[in-house]
C-alpha cells in the first residue's frame, strides 16, 4: 500500500479543510494564505521568488497576485534592476490579514504536533525537509 502518500494526502486534505473553514470569513482560501505570509514577511519579494519559496507554478502565482492586487492586498512595482520583473509589497489590508492568519497558521501547526515533544517536532521538521529535498531532485 502507499503508506506515505496516503498519510500526506490525509494531512493535506484535513488541514486544508480546517484552514478553509477558518479563512472563509476573512475572504481568503487555504491555497492562497501562504502567499500572504511570504509577501508580508518579505516585502519587495519578486513573483519568481514567491513561486520558488512555495513550489508553485509561476502562472498560478501571477494569477493569484493579480487577484490580490484587484482586492487591495498588494501593490506591484517594476523592479529597478530588471524591468521585466515585479516586486510585490503588502498593503495595510494585507498586513492586517497577515496578523490574523499568522496566528491561525501557528494554531494549525500546534494542532498537527499536539502531543509531540520539542525533540519530536524537530525530528519531524528535519524529516519533512528531507522529503522536500528528495522531491526537488
Amino acid at each position: 500500500m502507499h503508506e506515505f502518500m496516503s498519510r500526506f494526502s490525509i494531512i493535506h486534505r484535513q488541514s486544508s479543510a480546517y484552514l478553509d473553514r477558518q479563512l472563509k470569513p476573512r475572504g481568503i482560501t487555504a491555497s492562497r494564505y501562504t502567499h500572504i505570509l511570504v509577501i508580508c514577511e518579505n516585502p519587495g519579494v519578486s513573483q519568481e521568488e514567491i513561486s520558488d519559496r512555495l513550489k508553485i507554478d509561476k502562472g498560478s502565482v501571477a494569477r493569484t497576485l493579480q487577484q490580490f492586487e484587484q482586492d487591495g492586498y498588494i501593490t506591484r512595482y517594476t523592479a529597478a534592476e530588471d524591468k521585466r520583473q515585479y516586486r510585490v509589497y503588502p498593503t495595510e489590508k494585507a498586513r492586517a490579514l497577515y496578523e490574523n492568519i499568522h496566528g491561525l497558521a501557528m494554531d494549525v501547526e500546534g494542532r498537527l504536533t499536539k502531543n509531540f515533544t520539542d525533540i519530536e517536532r524537530k525530528i519531524l521538521l528535519n524529516l519533512l525537509d528531507k522529503v522536500v529535498a528528495n522531491l526537488e531532485q
